[in-house]
């Protein structure tokens, strides 16, 4: 896997975080890599609470040579929430990406 271009931009039009798939609105920041993987290539676009999270709990760790999929972040917030709130049960909130919006507190 090989990053080409690796920015953080400011969103002229609609986008999808890649990660929690909310939609990065005109005017927001977000990280913009386009990366090339053998024969293939694609842009990975990714919210800034994202990208932060990934950061603060290394959610890559051990995934370096072939990138973080959403899978594996979607794992780790789940995982993170039943760490930090141990008693209550993700179910109970509906979504992940909502548990994901309740943890951004904490980073």
């Amino acid at each position: 896997m090989d990053i080409i271009t690796d920015d953080v931009v400011t969103a002229k039009k609609e986008h999808r975080c890649s990660f929690c798939g909310k939609t990065i609105v005109p005017g927001e920041r977000y990280h913009n890599q386009f990366i090339a993987n053998g024969g293939d290539s694609y842009t990975w676009k990714s919210c800034l609470p994202c990208e932060r999270f990934v950061e603060k709990f290394n959610v890559q760790e051990g995934c370096w040579d072939e990138g973080i999929t959403q899978m594996d972040f979607q794992d780790s917030v789940i995982e993170l929430w039943r760490e930090q709130f141990p008693l209550e049960d993700v179910k109970q909130t509906r979504t992940w990406q909502k548990v994901l919006r309740l943890l951004e507190g904490k980073i």
